[in-house]
């Protein structure tokens, strides 16, 4: 046996018990290790909002548009698994959703009235399940791209070839050409842009009370050996899914600081016992100072004015002491 053939059937015998070794090993092996390593990266990561201890107001999230002609992005991505994503996001950061699939057939005419801007439209769906509405919420893509590609390969054909022609021997020959041919190797990779907005339209009016925008990139990729029949093959990266919802993520995140109010709550001032008694008094003689609530405020000026000229009392608009005693005298 010459020096080829013997190294390269000691070539093959490695290879193969190698293969036999990790290749195949299902639970294991090296395919299962990189499948699963690949799947780690798409799990659901999820974030701390912020502000998720502030109640949000009421939203409802009406399915946005995608704004690419890139088939392999829409066959992938709907605009309902967005406003999917983003139900979910903003229930996580404690906001009040009312759900799309709550809405039935109304989704379709809302969704019209919202894009036409029709306030005499959104009046009539202000009462029932819609009346606490606050906001709504569109999540829009204004980017899909593939940004860039990349590849190598390598056919061992030609070093097959030039170590066949290193031997005098056929049979050996045979073999190196046979092994070569055999190696193919190939690895290629695509990264995408993907860029994601957020409208936040006031539910009574739809005029835009915020927006924002982000954008993320995705490695796609593909890798492939093969050797005598053994192929080793991998594909990874993010998906498609994955990388909607760390968009909507990221969005949740800016909207669940501007969205709420985080400043403290101012306490509402008290009234006087007193002043809100002649409130009423004045309201039963004609003159409307409003809803009592012992706060002297325009109303109050207004109807104390008229009082006063119409019982010929200094004309002052404060409840001072001469109103106050006419008042009584009045109410007895």
């Amino acid at each position: 046996m010459t020096l080829l053939k013997q190294f390269t059937v000691l070539c093959c015998a490695t290879l193969l018990a190698s293969c036999a070794q990790n290749g195949f090993n299902l639970q294991g092996g090296t395919a299962s290790q990189a499948a699963n390593t690949q799947a780690e990266q798409n799990l659901n990561k999820p974030i701390e909002y912020a502000n998720k201890h502030i109640r949000g107001p009421v939203v409802v999230v009406l399915p946005g548009k995608i704004k690419s002609n890139n088939a392999t992005f829409t066959q992938q991505v709907q605009p309902n698994n967005i406003a999917d994503f983003a139900e979910l996001e903003l229930s996580l950061a404690n906001f009040r959703v009312l759900e799309r699939s709550d809405l039935g057939p109304l989704l379709d005419e809302l969704t019209l009235a919202v894009n036409m801007g029709s306030r005499g439209a959104l009046r009539k769906f202000k009462r029932g399940r819609f009346k606490s509405t606050n906001f709504f919420l569109k999540f829009d893509i204004l980017k899909a791209e593939k940004a860039a590609t990349a590849g190598t390969s390598f056919d061992g054909s030609a070093l097959g070839n030039i170590l066949g022609n290193t031997t005098d021997d056929p049979r050996s020959a045979n073999i190196a050409n046979t092994i070569g041919s055999s190696i193919k190797v190939s690895d290629s990779a695509g990264v995408w842009i993907i860029g994601m907005r957020y409208k936040l339209l006031h539910a009574s009016t739809t005029e835009q009370v915020a927006t924002g925008y982000v954008e993320e990139k995705i490695e796609v990729g593909a890798k492939s050996v093969s050797i005598l029949g053994v192929t080793q093959s991998q594909t990874g990266g993010t998906t498609m899914d994955t990388a909607i919802q760390r968009l909507v993520q990221k969005l949740v995140q800016e909207i669940d600081e501007k969205g709420k109010d985080t400043r403290p709550k101012k306490r509402r001032a008290t009234g006087d016992p007193a002043i809100k008694r002649y409130q009423s008094l004045l309201n039963k003689l004609g003159y409307n100072t409003g809803r009592p609530d012992g706060i002297p405020g325009k109303k109050t000026t207004i109807a104390t004015t008229n009082f006063q000229q119409d019982y010929q009392l200094p004309v002052t608009g404060r409840l001072d002491a001469r109103t106050k005693s006419k008042l009584d005298q009045l109410s007895k």
